[in-house]
């Protein structure tokens, strides 16, 4: 399993707006500079974002974007599954029925799983909002 580029973008994009204030608008330029984000792509993170309800965007002259939910209540795995959808380690635990060996009971399967549910949990054990307020995200960068 790995993490695409488009999810790290994501996490590094709800920091900035994170960073910016949670009540104040960003634009996506300042986005783009601060994260070094490409502009094209980061609309098209934004845009799921948005679908997911995670931010919102405002147009217009004053317009930008923020932070919708609430990331006391948002992990990692949120915003990952927000860019890519339901996070599996391999086809036979995202649907055991891809595989005729899993069907039949295949050992494997069982452990796969089991690794793939401590990976989820990690991804769920602590909010965003611990995340960016602990030390390590001491970087300001507005």
């Amino acid at each position: 399993m790995n993490i695409s580029q488009e999810s790290d973008y994501a996490l590094r994009a709800i920091r900035a707006m994170y960073n910016f204030g949670v009540e104040n608008k960003i634009e996506a330029r300042i986005i783009s500079e601060k994260e070094h984000i490409p502009i094209r792509f980061l609309f098209k993170i934004l845009r799921k974002l948005c679908s997911e309800n995670i931010i919102e965007s405002f147009r217009g002259v004053n317009g930008g974007y923020i932070l919708k939910a609430p990331l006391e209540k948002l992990t990692l795995k949120d915003i990952i599954e927000a860019i890519e959808g339901p996070i599996s380690i391999n086809k036979c635990t995202k649907d055991k029925n891809l595989c005729e060996i899993c069907l039949s009971g295949c050992s494997l399967y069982y452990e796969m799983k089991k690794v793939e549910n401590e990976i989820l949990n990690i991804l769920s054990r602590k909010s965003l909002k611990e995340i960016l307020d602990s030390s390590i995200n001491s970087i300001n960068f507005f």
